[in-house]
């Protein structure tokens, strides 16, 4: 099982180009439009599953998550709000992810 594409087409892309690389193509039979419950069926016995590192947390008592040992491309992280609006909220968010870039890049490089 695979996060849902529509949801991410960049994750289902790469997680199934990782599979061809590897000699295989997946026979992805949910997609499941929430993380979570990607690791709730991978727990129910339903399946196997490729997450992004970002993902840890998610992770339930009966799953195991281990980092592949084949690099795979990098994910873009986006923050995105709506066109025109104007709030001093979102601009302080904006404000702290500037200031603390190089620590969420850190974080986002070590847990993948």
């Amino acid at each position: 099982m695979l996060f849902h594409r529509a949801g991410a087409p960049g994750l289902f892309d790469e997680a199934v180009a990782i599979c061809r690389r590897a000699g295989f193509s997946p026979k992805v039979r949910h997609e499941p439009d929430l993380m979570t419950t990607v690791f709730v069926l991978v727990e129910c016995g339903l399946g196997v599953s490729l997450v992004p590192g970002c993902a840890r947390g998610f992770e339930r008592q009966k799953t195991i998550r281990r980092p592949l040992v084949v690099p795979s491309n990098p994910m873009p992280l986006c923050a995105t709000w709506p066109r025109g609006s104007h709030s001093p909220t979102r601009e302080a968010f904006l404000d702290i992810l500037r200031a603390h870039r190089p620590a969420i890049q850190k974080y986002i490089a070590g847990s993948c």
